[in-house]
């Protein structure tokens, strides 16, 4: 997995004890092996790193506050937090069973257009509603009225609502991020988050 670039010191401070819970946390292991949990704990680590480098703030509970409070809501549904090209470069290095758990990618059918008189293959991915983590987020043991509502609702759907980016990054304080529960689901959701198609094709097209 590749994390990003000079934030060695903020990582052991930031993620080392959440990293522990991570691999050792009881109701996790009950839907992810030792190998799977250290793969989620990578995850985190990635999107920890991403937050903490925008916040300048090496504390990572409060940082996932910081990063939601000056999130500019004007734009979410067309910037992807992440820049896409290291996103997707640390997607595909996951391991697949861990990945598609939370995750899928967009087939060559649904990803590939013709654009400007040029055909055009790019990065998609969508929320897997019926894969694992799901199931962990909506465990009897575990879940809450948000995580349970948020999966009875958006499961014959397909995939989380729009309307569900705004509501969470206005309710973050809701949510606390030195728990293995919470901060997994804000790591999925900024990982969720795309640049819209057209973003996507522009930039291809400029580069091709």
């Amino acid at each position: 997995m590749k994390i990003l670039p000079g934030l060695i010191v903020m990582l052991v401070v930031g993620c080392t004890n959440l990293k522990q819970t991570v691999e050792n946390d009881e109701m996790l292991s009950r839907f992810y092996s030792a190998d799977e949990r250290v793969e989620m704990s990578g995850l985190l680590s990635f999107v920890d790193s991403v937050v903490m480098q925008q916040t300048h703030n090496n504390l990572v509970d409060s940082a996932y506050h910081e990063f939601f409070r000056s999130f500019d809501l004007a734009r979410y549904q067309l910037t992807s937090i992440v820049s896409e090209d290291e996103k997707y470069s640390f997607l595909e290095g996951m391991k697949p069973e861990v990945f598609n758990s939370i995750f899928m990618f967009e087939t060559a059918e649904n990803s590939t257009f013709l654009f400007r008189d040029t055909t055009l293959v790019i990065k998609k991915k969508a929320i897997n509603m019926n894969a694992k983590y799901f199931d962990y987020l909506t465990d009897p043991g575990n879940s809450d009225a948000f995580y349970k509502e948020l999966v009875e609702s958006t499961k014959p759907m397909g995939g989380i609502p729009a309307s569900l980016v705004p509501y969470y990054i206005t309710h973050h304080n809701q949510f606390d991020y030195t728990t293995v529960k919470d901060r997994l689901f804000a790591a999925v959701f900024i990982l969720y988050l795309e640049d819209s198609t057209k973003t996507k094709l522009d930039r291809s097209y400029k580069q091709s």
